[in-house]
């Protein structure tokens, strides 16, 4: 009986101690899915101080670092020593102004005329590209189309008219390119019209009825 107790008893032991020792893989690595929520939120502003004023023409680069007012060219003017303002106001005293200290940076300031420090420039690259393209195709094709000469009442003159007998109806008339000639009834006196003066091409008038300046 005692035999089958201590049994027992290093039984529920050992069972115990192993689930001390972390249970399963599964539990102990976070099992196939561990219920985490991976969000990754990458939001990249570049706001760029353009701090490259060396290409100014006012710009003025210190030589070394300078260590007396001789070392600056023009000692009011000061130079500039990366973003470090080198100067001297009474053409004795060196002093420097650490611009990057105070959020600026050295270039040449145009409302003192000489280096200092100023206010970086916001490198915000707005592109705004504009194309308007403003294509007005007006075509006004006034186009009199005076090629009316296959239709069936067109007549034609066999030359330019000098009398109404060279009209074969003189009535009705012909065209001698854009010029119509023609003869009243009863009438010898040759007439003519010259339809490029009313911007009219010479054609058969089907309202008329005979040729005429349409």
């Amino acid at each position: 009986m005692k035999k089958l107790f201590w049994v027992i008893l290093s039984a529920l032991l050992l069972s115990v101690g192993f689930a001390a020792c972390g249970g399963t893989d599964d539990e102990a690595d976070g099992g196939p899915d561990d219920g985490g929520t991976d969000s990754d939120s990458d939001t990249d502003t570049d706001t760029d101080s353009d701090a490259d004023c060396t290409g100014d023409a006012e710009y003025v680069a210190c030589d070394t670092t300078p260590a007396t007012c001789d070392d600056i060219a023009d000692p009011a003017f000061g130079c500039c020593d990366g973003d470090t303002v080198y100067y001297c106001n009474d053409g004795t005293t060196l002093s420097y102004d650490p611009c990057a200290d105070v959020g600026q940076v050295c270039c040449y300031d145009a409302e003192n005329s000489y280096m200092g420090c100023v206010d970086a420039a916001s490198d915000t690259d707005t592109d705004t590209d504009t194309d308007t393209d403003t294509d007005t195709d007006t075509d006004t094709d006034t186009d009199t189309d005076a090629d009316c000469t296959g239709e069936a009442e067109y007549v034609a003159c066999d030359g330019t008219p000098a009398a109404c007998t060279d009209i074969t109806v003189q009535v009705f008339g012909c065209c001698d390119g854009d010029i119509v000639y023609w003869c009243d009834d009863g009438d010898d006196v040759l007439q003519y019209t010259d339809c490029t003066e009313t911007s009219t091409s010479c054609c058969y008038n089907a309202t008329q009825e005979y040729m005429g300046c349409i």
